[in-house]
C-alpha cells in the first residue's frame, strides 16, 4: 500500500453526516475564518493536510543528529532509531475510525428507531461512554487547532525558563534577548507523543465521570461542525485559570454527531441538577442549538461547516462581535500574577 499522502484530522466518516451527497460525492458547504469565504467542498478535500501525521523521514533524522551532536554519539542514537515508520499515526487514526463510527452510528439509529427518544431508557449505554470518551479525546487531541496550542504552549513556556534562568546570571538581560525557535519539522512528532503519551487514558476517564446526554435538534437551524469539532466551554470564571479543562469545575463539553444530535458533556460537580437527564435524549430549543453553533465558530480552528448555504449565526457574529472570527492565540501563560 503507498502512502497516504492528505490526511484528515477530522474523519470523512464523521464529515458526511453534515454533507450532501451527489452523484456518490459528499459535498459540504463550508465558512473559512481566514479569507471570509463561503464555497462548498469535498469532504476528501477539509479538515485535512498533507502528510499531516508523518513523522521526518530516517535519512534527515540522521542528517540532523550529525549536525547536533559529536559523530559518536549522534551514530549511537541513530543505531538505537532502527528502522521508522513515517505513518504509524494516520495507521492508528485508520485503524480507530471503524469503531467510532459504529459507536455514532449507535446513537443515530436509537433516535431514528425510537418513535419518542425523550422517553427511551436510554441515549447511551455505559459500554458505549466508556468507549466514546476514549474517541472523543483522541478527536481533541489529534486536530491542527490542538497540535498548534499545543506546541505554542512548549514553546513559550521554554522561552520564559530560558528568560528567567539569564536574568539571574545575567541582571542586564532582557527578555527574549535569547530567542527560542523549534524545528518545525519535527511538529508531528512532539505531536505524536502527546497524543500516545500517559494523558490520554486519564482524560478519557475524566470525562466517562462527567454527565453525559444526547440532545435533540428539531428546530429549523441544523447543528454545525468545524475543523475542531469537540469543543468547550467553562460556565464557571474565575480571575486566574480558563475553567476550560477537562476536569474544570463547570466544563461543558459538546460533539455534534450529526444536524440533529450532539452529545453533551457536563462536569458533575457544578451541574449536578443534571444528573436525572444522565444517558438521555433531550430535546433542545433554538437557543440551545444557536449555543452549540456559536461554539463550534469560535472554537474552529480556520474552518466551519454545514449542510446548508446560509450560516446566518456568522453573518450575525460579523455585525455583533468580528472579533471572533479572527483566528488567536488560545494560549496564556501566567506567572508571579501576571500574563506572560
Amino acid at each position: 500500500m503507498g502512502k497516504v499522502k492528505n490526511q484528515h484530522y477530522v474523519p470523512r466518516s464523521y464529515l458526511k453526516y453534515f454533507a450532501n451527497k451527489k452523484n456518490k460525492v459528499y459535498q459540504i458547504n463550508v465558512y473559512d475564518k481566514d479569507n471570509d469565504k463561503y464555497f462548498s467542498a469535498n469532504i476528501e478535500g477539509i479538515a485535512s493536510s498533507r502528510f499531516f501525521y508523518d513523522f521526518p523521514e530516517l535519512e534527515e533524522i540522521k542528517k540532523d543528529l550529525m549536525e547536533e551532536m559529536d559523530e559518536i554519539t549522534a551514530n549511537e542514537k541513530i543505531t538505537e532509531l532502527g528502522e521508522i515508520d513515517e505513518q504509524p499515526v494516520e495507521k492508528h487514526f485508520s485503524e480507530l475510525e471503524g469503531e467510532f463510527h459504529g459507536l455514532l452510528n449507535n446513537l443515530r439509529s436509537r433516535f431514528k428507531l425510537c418513535p419518542n427518544p425523550e422517553e427511551a431508557l436510554f441515549s447511551i449505554n455505559l459500554i458505549e461512554k466508556f468507549k466514546l470518551s476514549h474517541h472523543l479525546i483522541y478527536q481533541l487531541m489529534r486536530t491542527r487547532d490542538f497540535r498548534d496550542t499545543y506546541l505554542d504552549i512548549n514553546q513559550r513556556f521554554t522561552q520564559y525558563l530560558v528568560d528567567e534562568l539569564a536574568k539571574n546570571d545575567l541582571p542586564d538581560y532582557k527578555r527574549g534577548t535569547i530567542q527560542v525557535e523549534r524545528n518545525e519539522k519535527y511538529d508531528s512528532l512532539f505531536h505524536a507523543s502527546f497524543i500516545f503519551g500517559e494523558a490520554l487514558p486519564e482524560l478519557a476517564l475524566t470525562l466517562n465521570k462527567h454527565i453525559w446526554f444526547v440532545g435533540i435538534n428539531r428546530t429549523n437551524i441544523p447543528f454545525y461542525t468545524s475543523d475542531n469539532p469537540v469543543v468547550k466551554y467553562p460556565h464557571k470564571h474565575e480571575p486566574f485559570g480558563s475553567n476550560s479543562g477537562i476536569a474544570s469545575p463547570g466544563v461543558e463539553i459538546a460533539f455534534p454527531i450529526s444536524e440533529e444530535l450532539i452529545i453533551i458533556i457536563r462536569e458533575r460537580s457544578y451541574f449536578k441538577e443534571y444528573e436525572a437527564l444522565e444517558n438521555t435524549f433531550i430535546e433542545l430549543n433554538e437557543e440551545n442549538v444557536k449555543f452549540y453553533n456559536w461554539l463550534q465558530v469560535t472554537e474552529s480552528y480556520k474552518q466551519i461547516y454545514s449542510s446548508r448555504e446560509k450560516f446566518e449565526l456568522i453573518e450575525e457574529i460579523k455585525n455583533s462581535d468580528p472579533q471572533i472570527l479572527k483566528h488567536r492565540s488560545r494560549v496564556e501563560i501566567f506567572a508571579g500574577g501576571r500574563k506572560m
